[in-house]
């Protein structure tokens, strides 16, 4: 049976559990949106696993915390690129590391967030550049470098001034340069956080522009955790209505 056959079996298991709940009907199926973060060390989750023999999960979100953080190094192994694109990542940066003894890696995320929650999270190239400003101005006695990863192009000039290097486009070779860096500003996204997850590396997530950039705000993300956890079942009993 081919991937696609899987998937559409799949599909179908799911939908017809997920309509046996909306009857009123008891079934192994935890279905989440994509809004809503299910740990799996969790005692709902434990409980349920109890309660069923064959257990279905749909959605993106389901997370264990405590094993993200405890077995963090073989996470790190298993999806460590091939060693090629690790050092066109490396060369990417290493002009950065000449000009400046502290590296912040600058996430622009423009693309796809022009219309994602509404534009809640895009942000223009003038904030970008504020938010490096603040940068250079809470860390006064280093010398700042930048390295950007962008998904959109970038005019010319906007970032005239600032010492700023960028990438060169490659999704995977630019993520895992942003992993190299000092540090991460960026909107939420689980690209910048996979980056400070794979490379240890503090990152602040502005999640609104207004709100002055810190020193203390920048922190390391052991979990690959953002949403607020679900613990009770009757959270995800029959999201979907």
């Amino acid at each position: 049976m081919g991937r696609s056959s899987l998937y559409r079996l799949a599909q179908i298991t799911a939908n017809t559990l997920h309509a046996l709940q909306q009857s009123g009907f008891v079934t192994g199926l935890i279905r989440l949106r994509r809004d809503q973060q299910l740990d799996l060390d969790g005692p709902a989750f434990l409980l349920k696993m109890q309660r069923h023999r064959v257990l279905f999960v749909q959605d993106w979100f389901f997370r264990s915390s405590v094993d993200c953080e405890k077995h963090g190094d073989a996470i790190r192994s298993y999806f460590t690129p091939w060693e090629h694109h690790l050092d066109r990542s490396r060369a990417l940066v290493e002009p950065a590391r000449r000009t400046g003894n502290l590296l912040v890696g600058v996430h622009i995320r423009q693309g796809d967030y022009s219309s994602f929650k509404e534009g809640r999270y895009f942000y223009t190239h003038g904030e970008y550049r504020n938010f490096m400003e603040q940068i250079r101005a809470i860390f006064p006695e280093r010398s700042v470098s930048f390295f950007a990863s962008s998904d959109a192009p970038i005019p010319d000039g906007v970032f005239s001034g600032l010492d700023l290097y960028y990438g060169n486009g490659h999704e995977l070779e630019d993520l895992y340069a942003l992993a190299e860096c000092d540090f991460i500003i960026g909107p939420p996204s689980t690209y910048s956080r996979w980056a400070s997850y794979y490379g240890k590396v503090p990152r602040l997530e502005i999640v609104d522009p207004a709100i002055p950039l810190a020193p203390e705000l920048f922190n390391v993300d052991t979990r690959l955790l953002h949403l607020s956890l679900l613990d009770s079942l009757a959270d995800w009993q029959d999201p979907r209505k």
